[in-house]
C-alpha cells in the first residue's frame, strides 16, 4: 500500500500537475476495464511524481481535462507509463491529447528481456522487488474492475503508478 491522495477538486489536480511539471517527470497508471484500448472504459487515473501519488476518479477526469491536457502536452515533462500506446488511445477517447515526451517501461523491459513476461506486476517484481496486488492474476483478469471500496481502488491504482516510477532506470 502506498501513500496517496484522492483528488477532491480541480485545484488538487492542478497543484499536483504543477509540481510534476517543475520536476520534469510524471508517471501515470490508467484504471480502465476491458482489454482493448478502443473499448475500455476509463475508471480512474493515478499519477506519481516527486509530490507523491494522486488518484483522479473517473467522474473528475473529464472535468480535469483542462489541467491534465496542458501537462501531457508539456515538452519539458517526460510522461512515464507501462503501456503508452494503450494509455494514449484511452485518453484520446476522452478528448485528452498526449504529446509530451514519454517513456514506456513495458517496451523498455521487453527490449532488454524479450523472453520474459512484461506485465507491470512481473516487471515491478523483477526490477524493484515490488509485489503488486494483481501479481497472481492473469492478464485478462487484470483488466477487470478492481473489487473493493473506492479507497481500495485508489490505493491499488496508485500502487501501480508508484511501481511504474520504481522501475525507471536511475
Amino acid at each position: 500500500n502506498v501513500d496517496h491522495a484522492v483528488a477532491a477538486s480541480l485545484e488538487d489536480v492542478s497543484v499536483f500537475l504543477g509540481a510534476a511539471r517543475r520536476s520534469g517527470r510524471l508517471c501515470l497508471s490508467l484504471y480502465a476495464d476491458g482489454e482493448e484500448a478502443m473499448t475500455a472504459r476509463l475508471m480512474g487515473l493515478a499519477l506519481n511524481a516527486d509530490a507523491g501519488n494522486l488518484y483522479i476518479p473517473a467522474a473528475m477526469v473529464d472535468a480535469a481535462r483542462a489541467v491534465i491536457e496542458p501537462a501531457l502536452g508539456d515538452p519539458q515533462l517526460t510522461v512515464v507509463s507501462h503501456d503508452v500506446k494503450r494509455d494514449m488511445i484511452i485518453l484520446r477517447r476522452h478528448s485528452i491529447s498526449w504529446t509530451a515526451p514519454y517513456y514506456d517501461t513495458r517496451l523498455a523491459y521487453y527490449v532488454l528481456h524479450p523472453e520474459s513476461p512484461n506485465g507491470l506486476p512481473e516487471v515491478a517484481q523483477a526490477m524493484a522487488g515490488i509485489t503488486l496486488f494483481d501479481a497472481a492474476l492473469s492478464a485478462t483478469e487484470r483488466r477487470k474492475p478492481i473489487a473493493g471500496t473506492d479507497a481500495d481502488v485508489a490505493a491499488a491504482v496508485c500502487a501501480r503508478a508508484a511501481a511504474v516510477a520504481a522501475v525507471l532506470p536511475a
